[in-house]
């Protein structure tokens, strides 16, 4: 539930905020502390996709569950109309209006978990390097400044051997959260740049989430190469030990 209550939190802010750090985030002239009714569920959904609408950030989808019609948004990904998808943490929000499509929506889904394929043993951290390129997909509107002495994910990925063991800083967007899997704490940053598809950097950190969806952050931590977590957790390239840089 404390997981579903920091995603509440960030499709507020998603939704309601604009800052020089943040992506430009649609308004909305709802009053989304009364019109958000948290839903969660352990199973995992599967969905056609009948309408698909590109904005800035999302993606607006009208989808069919089992006969069942209804929109949702994803963060910005490409989506083909008459193929079927699969989600899982989900937030409804009633009376939603839409500046950028001037439509305001009965009610509409927003989803946190999103994929081409199922998920695998309800773990959505569940997913190599490799995995990225299709289940979390660039976002081609994210472009973050380096911090000081910091590098970016593209560096990373093409002088991967360089880093290995090295302490970084990066700087990027956060795009995807996981609260407490295997006794850490998962995020997803990009920051725009891509070397050879790869794009989104897997951090672990005992810290506790200070952030939401859509902010962007500064971490500090430890580049390992090849780590095998057991259990089907492998990457190719992640950062353990982070922690956030202020």
């Amino acid at each position: 539930m404390k997981n579903i209550i920091i995603v509440a939190y960030a499709i507020v802010l998603l939704v309601s905020c604009n800052s020089e750090n943040k992506q430009n985030i649609e308004e909305s002239t709802s009053n989304y502390l009364d019109a958000v009714e948290q839903m969660k569920s352990s199973d995992v959904q599967k969905i056609t996709a009948l309408e698909v609408i590109d904005v800035d950030s999302y993606t607006y989808l009208k989808v069919d569950e089992n006969g069942k019609k209804f929109w949702m948004a994803i963060m910005s990904r490409p989506v083909e109309k008459g193929k079927q998808y699969y989600y899982k943490e989900s937030i409804m929000m009633y009376d939603f209006a839409s500046k950028q499509l001037n439509r305001t929506f009965d009610s509409i889904m927003f989803i946190t978990d999103f994929s081409d394929q199922p998920f695998v043993d309800n773990d959505i951290a569940h997913e190599d390097s490799k995995k990225i390129k299709t289940d979390n997909p660039q976002n081609k509107a994210i472009s973050i400044d380096l911090p000081k002495g910091g590098i970016s994910l593209a560096d990373i990925y093409k002088n991967k051997d360089q880093y290995d063991g090295k302490s970084v800083v990066v700087r990027g967007v956060v795009v995807k959260m996981n609260e407490m899997i295997m006794g850490k704490n998962w995020i997803h940053l990009q920051d725009g740049s891509n070397h050879e598809g790869f794009f989104d950097l897997t951090i672990t950190t005992k810290e506790a989430f200070e952030y939401a969806l859509g902010d962007t952050i500064t971490f500090q931590g430890n580049i390992a190469l090849n780590k095998d977590f057991g259990a089907g957790y492998k990457y190719d390239i992640i950062m353990e030990e982070g922690h956030l840089k202020k």
